[in-house]
């Protein structure tokens, strides 16, 4: 078989996983959907089918949902799916899954565009095993535990990420050959990530400003026309942009989430400050004002958006952006990594450059940021730290190949390949069967077999009402039915926004959310939405919502206890049944 047949069939196993792994089961695993995958997809149907949002909005750039204001990207993209589809798990999560496979081809040609400038003599022919390194990136991106998380969920970052690499690619590829409409297609994709995820509105800025430092004078050799070209296109397709961040939940919307804005994180640097009222005034604004208690907490961001527990071992654990047992990257990984940010340091190149820029920009734009780290505000680091490993796997693939001791060759090859494969076993082993039944809540199996409980009945009952202490999300309801958008931009009546902008519909159509008064709100032909501790003792439950079957070790002392156990998630209140 010819090296480029060889090359071809490679290529087309690393495509066919990426493919595979993003939609295998895409609509069942994650099991349920999480509120802002609900609110995405209710919010792209009400689009379809009226043109506005859920609170009656003609086509905003500005989406409010819960209050919290998401971006127009994936909402706007998710339209086609869902008319394709219908509103279901796997039309909402159908762009993230195809941006993910996307992702990967898009990794390879950036990789080996790439590797154009890694040499300061491009007329040096590759090395062998260097002409591997897009394959090599191209399948760790493929497999990656974050990137696959990512893929098979609705998360407006993943179309974000896949929009970067292709405008960079693109980017590069028009440095190399001097295409004008290259360039202009660049300056889509890079303005198009702006509307889709609020890191990239600093990230994406700062991203093209270096690649134009970087490569000045290979922009410049050729057809100074281009820079016209991609500047205009750039700012055109960002005049929406600087519109919508004047208006009501556009710069607005990040204020809870920057660490000088946000309650949550100035309130503990105030409460420290308290503690030295007593110190001289003079001293106490010099030592202990906010800027500097700020900057203090900006510094310990940026040293935990460098943690390795979480990249490499444990990941996050919320259930959302992680499965607990994996980091971001597997940890057969991190010496690779290191090996190959060695490499960038010591080469100097074009390309090097922008790649390290692209991880420490992002490691420091992510430190104004509060709660780090997080696994989504850092996902941007995805391809540059995982080129970083492929360059180091090769420095590692070299020195085997170096051994003169052939039975020391195949000893190390043996327990590398083995423990390779036991941290990827481990994770898809964890992801499909420990992650949908441990992280059920997070992804409110509960609120969807409720939905569908109503959906069945809901004939049989004048009103539902759902009790709002029990954390039973709207949104959820909406989707699973589906409601009738129409119908319910006219029923809707909102509650008042909290301090931080959210709010909730108090009812719409027969459905009421509110706080259950148990003497005056058990009228006929009603069903009531609550828990087992909101509800009376006395009172018969029409159903019981529980969550799978999970599997509960405790020790006693020194003995280990077993058993299985179900949650119950909600509880079904039939006033027929009180009468």
């Amino acid at each position: 078989m010819k090296p480029h047949t060889k090359k071809i069939l490679l290529l087309l196993f690393i495509f066919s996983v990426a493919l595979i792994l993003r939609f295998y089961k895409l609509g069942v695993i994650p099991d349920g959907l999480q509120q802002d995958e609900s609110s995405i997809g209710y919010n792209a149907y009400s689009i379809l089918l009226t043109g506005k949002d859920e609170h009656g909005v003609f086509l905003p750039q500005n989406f409010q949902a819960f209050g919290e204001y998401k971006l127009p990207g994936y909402i706007y993209a998710s339209v086609v799916p869902i008319a394709v589809f219908g509103l279901n798990p796997f039309a909402i999560r159908f762009v993230s899954a195809v941006s993910g496979f996307l992702s990967v081809v898009v990794v390879f040609f950036l990789t080996k565009t790439l590797i154009h400038f890694f040499r300061r003599d491009p007329t040096v022919n590759e090395s062998r095993l260097e002409e591997y390194l897009p394959y090599i990136t191209a399948f760790l991106v493929a497999i990656n535990p974050s990137h696959l998380q990512f893929s098979r969920a609705a998360f407006e970052v993943m179309l974000a990420n896949f929009l970067i690499l292709s405008a960079v690619l693109l980017f590069l590829k028009g440095v190399k050959k001097s295409g004008r409409f290259i360039f202009f297609f660049s300056a889509v994709f890079f303005s198009l990530s702006i509307y889709t995820y609020n890191i990239a509105r600093i990230f994406v800025p700062l991203l093209v400003i270096a690649l134009f430092i970087v490569f000045w004078k290979d922009f410049f050799s050729r057809r100074k026309s281009s820079l016209f070209i991609f500047a205009l296109a750039f700012l055109i397709c960002l005049v929406p942009f600087a519109v919508g961040v004047l208006t009501k939940g556009g710069a607005d919307s990040t204020i809870g989430t920057l660490i000088f804005s946000s309650a949550k994180v100035q309130a503990p640097l105030l409460e420290f400050r308290s503690y030295f009222i007593d110190v001289p005034t003079i001293l106490n604004k010099l030592l202990f004002n906010s800027w500097i208690l700020t900057f203090w907490q900006y510094l310990q961001n940026v040293a935990a958006n460098l943690s390795i527990p979480f990249f490499f071992i444990k990941g996050s654990g919320n259930g959302i952006d992680g499965i607990g047992t994996t980091g971001q990257w597997y940890l057969f990984e991190l010496p690779l990594v290191v090996f190959g940010l060695f490499r960038l340091w010591k080469e100097k190149s074009k390309g090097a450059t922008i790649v390290l820029f692209w991880i420490l920009s992002l490691v420091f734009i992510s430190g104004f940021t509060r709660e780090p780290p997080q696994a989504t505000r850092t996902f941007f680091l995805i391809f540059p730290v995982t080129l970083c490993s492929g360059l180091g796997l090769l420095q590692v693939v070299r020195r085997i190949i170096a051994m003169r001791n052939n039975y020391l060759q195949r000893v190390v090859t043996g327990v590398s390949v083995a423990v390779v494969v036991y941290f990827v076993f481990l994770y898809f082993a964890s992801y499909y069967y420990r992650f949908p039944i441990y992280f059920a809540k997070n992804w409110r199996t509960g609120d969807r077999d409720v939905a569908l409980f109503i959906k069945a009945q809901q004939g049989n009952y004048d009103k539902i009402l759902i009790d709002e202490k029990s954390g039973f999300m709207y949104t959820s309801l909406l989707t699973y039915l589906p409601l009738s958008p129409l119908e319910f931009q006219k029923s809707a009546l909102w509650k008042k926004e909290d301090s931080e902008g959210f709010t909730h519909p108090v009812s719409f159509g027969k459905y009421l959310i509110k706080d259950i008064d148990w003497t005056k709100d058990l009228t006929p032909k009603t069903l009531i939405v609550t828990t087992v501790s909101n509800k009376p003792v006395e009172m018969e439950t029409v159903e019981t919502i529980s969550y799978p079957l999970r599997p509960v070790v405790i020790n006693v002392g020194q003995e280990i206890m077993q058993f299985p156990t179900k949650d119950d998630a909600y509880v079904l209140v039939d006033t027929e049944n009180l009468h």
